[in-house]
């Protein structure tokens, strides 16, 4: 019967959360999100066109025109900086993979699950059950109930009582609770945006030191070559200068 309660006072706990989650929590964190969504969008647009820019300008050795780079397919901010990196820091393949394979909502979604569940273990951490039954157990045999049936009715039903008291009684706790576990997904979320415009940049340095090297590697090697040109050019000289003496002595020249 104990398990038979607890299985109820979990489908009830997660009901309630589940409504909770769907007319409050979600609308709150979707908008959230979303602002902050919105605000790093346009910012990492900028950040990934310029770096492209650059790339570009690396690879041709010229300067590329903003229209043109306008043509291109505007990158995935999600895809590109926030999906990835997110996976890497988090080390959540799931909703990392969500992210990069169908995009930020998806994502978004992903996230909200895990919240979901979070705030329902979180619940379970500061509420305990058993003692919540318990309780109604003891008062309602105190009231001579003992038919099985109708002890199973009025346990089911105090234990509910029970449990929004329990839960209003420790709102604040929740509350607090609550707003943790969204910090948290948040900050996974910011951390994910700045690793991956640090891995940008990072990419972008090694492509441009790599380009020097080549460049620097480059220019010695011309200047070896023109050495030697020059070498020649000493040589070709003094073969003139010893061809005009010869000359000069055979009497071919004055």
């Amino acid at each position: 019967m104990i398990k038979e309660v607890l299985a109820h006072l979990k489908q009830k706990i997660e009901l309630d959360v589940s409504e909770w989650t769907t007319q409050q929590l979600s609308p709150m964190l979707e908008i959230c999100v979303q602002q902050m969504y919105e605000k790093l969008e346009s910012e990492a647009q900028e950040f990934l066109q310029s770096a492209d820019k650059i790339r570009l300008s690396i690879s041709i050795g010229d300067q590329i025109k903003d229209e043109e780079l306008a043509k291109q397919k505007e990158p995935s901010v999600w895809g590109r900086l926030g999906a990835g990196a997110y996976t890497l820091f988090t080390g959540d393949f799931l909703t990392g993979g969500m992210g990069m394979v169908m995009g930020f909502q998806a994502m978004l979604k992903t996230i909200l699950l895990q919240l979901v569940a979070g705030v329902i273990l979180g619940i379970f951490g500061f509420i305990n059950p058993i003692a919540l039954i318990a309780a109604s157990i003891a008062a309602i045999l105190a009231g001579n109930i003992w038919n099985l049936l109708s002890l199973k009715g009025e346990i089911k039903k105090s234990v509910g009582k029970k449990l929004s008291e329990e839960i209003a009684s420790r709102q604040y706790d929740l509350a607090m609770a609550v707003e943790i576990k969204v910090k948290e997904k948040l900050t996974e979320i910011k951390k994910a945006i700045d690793e991956g415009l640090s891995a940008e940049i990072s990419s972008i340095r090694g492509e441009v030191e790599k380009i020097l090297e080549e460049r620097k590697l480059g220019k010695l090697d011309n200047q070896k070559k023109i050495q030697n040109l020059r070498n020649l050019e000493e040589e070709n000289l003094e073969i003139d200068n010893e061809l005009n003496s010869l000359m000069f002595e055979a009497g071919l020249i004055t």
